[in-house]
């Protein structure tokens, strides 16, 4: 039986979630507007994945809005993986938005072809 060892990572695979703000947070940022925060907790569009950390001083343009947040690192003693913006979609419920965040959770690119490819 051949056996081996995990000498060191030498890079870690990034992923990309695409999210909206959590309720909580998103009417705790709506009644104190003017409260500095470094981030906000965001729900996954699968449910299979588990709430991201968002840490960005941002937080307040970011209610009502879908967005692209990149997992950076998961402590072993957090709850939850800490992750920083990526890309602004647009609002939540927009026919184009929730389109192109269908595109980005499944890696499907959505710029337009090119006139070269056309």
């Amino acid at each position: 039986r051949r056996t081996g060892e995990v000498v060191a990572i030498i890079q870690r695979k990034t992923t990309d979630v695409v999210v909206c703000m959590d309720a909580v947070d998103e009417e705790e940022l709506v009644r104190n507007p003017h409260v500095k925060r470094n981030g906000a907790l965001c729900v996954p569009m699968d449910g299979k994945l588990v709430k991201v950390k968002l840490l960005t001083r941002r937080a307040q343009e970011l209610i009502g809005q879908r967005f692209i947040v990149r997992i950076d690192r998961w402590q072993t003693n957090q709850r939850y993986p800490d992750g920083h913006l990526v890309r602004v979609l647009g609002p939540v419920g927009d026919v184009d938005v929730e389109m192109l965040a269908l595109l980005a959770r499944f890696n499907i690119p959505s710029e337009p072809f090119g006139a070269a490819t056309l």
